[in-house]
């Protein structure tokens, strides 16, 4: 059963200066090391952030 649909807005500069340090505990305890090796992989990994926070 659909309980609602939503949308989900973010504005990247705001997680590009929170996931710069990698070792940051926001980082450590949102992603999993799966998902930081990923990110990190893609030639802008802000957007993949955001992407993966907002899902």
């Amino acid at each position: 059963m659909i309980y609602g649909i939503g949308t989900d807005i973010l504005k990247i500069s705001s997680i590009a200066s929170g996931t710069a340090d990698l070792n940051d505990p926001f980082v450590q305890k949102t992603y999993t090391p799966k998902e930081i090796a990923l990110i990190t992989s893609r030639p802008i990994p802000q957007n993949s952030f955001a992407t993966r926070l907002s899902g």
